[in-house]
């Protein structure tokens, strides 16, 4: 296995105590080990610090950082640790969630081969519970199958690392889904390795879960930044707005169908 390209792993990580080590121990396990992990903390109260510098002591490629103050959203310590970054290739991970081994072994032979700028995969959604659902994700064809559903999960993300790659940090929720449009519109290529590499951990406490009413006005906010970048006339920024309140509306409530049923 060629293990010449070089991967920096960018994880943001706010009181993840309880998931933290099981995250940092699923990228030690990848079958691809050319690799440094970047841990952001953005001012933790628990016990991340302490949990990341042991790994830290343990693991040469692992490093972590300390923001001065909490920034309360994650497009800033991702940012840091790009910034950090002395990788061809940046992955990120969330602190709660898993990557299975051959993860980064598959994506980068794919990227390589396809010559894409950005790889993503399919993803295995998983509750405390243990109960699993395997979601398989579309392919970008278009602007509308970014902005309406974000099909990308930043945790299954290989990139090749640029200039342009970098999180709006004035979006709480989003702010994702805004870079990937970005690098759409400006001509990079995101392509769908259509396997099930990562494990994306249901976490109640998450904004996304705990508020979905704020997070679909933060994703109002994507189309008005998309709409003023763009410069699209009013007609077409009430139709995105009305038809991802139908889409993401549905996406909530078959979520709680799916955890009442669970």
């Amino acid at each position: 296995m060629n293990q010449d390209s070089f991967i920096s792993i960018i994880t943001p990580a706010y009181n993840a105590g309880k998931y933290i080590a099981e995250t940092i121990d699923s990228v030690r396990n990848q079958s691809y080990s050319n690799w440094e992990m970047i841990i952001v903390d953005d001012c933790s109260t628990d016990d991340t610090a302490t949990i990341s510098k042991a790994f830290q002591q343990l693991d040469s490629r692992i490093h972590y950082f300390k923001l001065e103050k909490n920034s309360g959203v994650a497009g800033i310590p991702r940012n840091y640790g790009i910034q950090k970054a002395r990788g061809e290739y940046i992955a990120f991970i969330d602190a709660d969630d898993l990557w299975l081994p051959e993860k980064l072994e598959k994506q980068i032979a794919f990227l390589q081969k396809t010559n894409a700028d950005l790889v993503y995969t399919n993803i295995i959604y998983f509750y405390a519970s243990g109960k699993e659902f395997f979601i398989k994700t579309r392919k970008i064809s278009s602007l509308f199958s970014i902005l309406m559903r974000n099909p990308v999960s930043t945790s299954s993300v290989l990139v090749k690392k640029t200039s342009d790659l970098l999180f709006d940090s004035n979006l709480k929720v989003g702010e994702d889904q805004s870079l990937w449009i970005n690098l759409f519109n400006k001509g990079y290529t995101l392509q769908l390795l259509p396997e099930y590499l990562i494990r994306y951990r249901y976490n109640p406490n998450s904004l996304l879960h705990s508020n979905p009413i704020k997070s679909l006005f933060d994703g109002y906010r994507v189309i008005i930044k998309v709409a003023k970048t763009y410069k699209y006339n009013l007609f077409i920024i009430v139709w995105y707005i009305c038809a991802q309140t139908f889409i993401r509306s549905s996406n909530i409530l078959y979520g709680i169908l799916k955890r009442k049923i669970n």
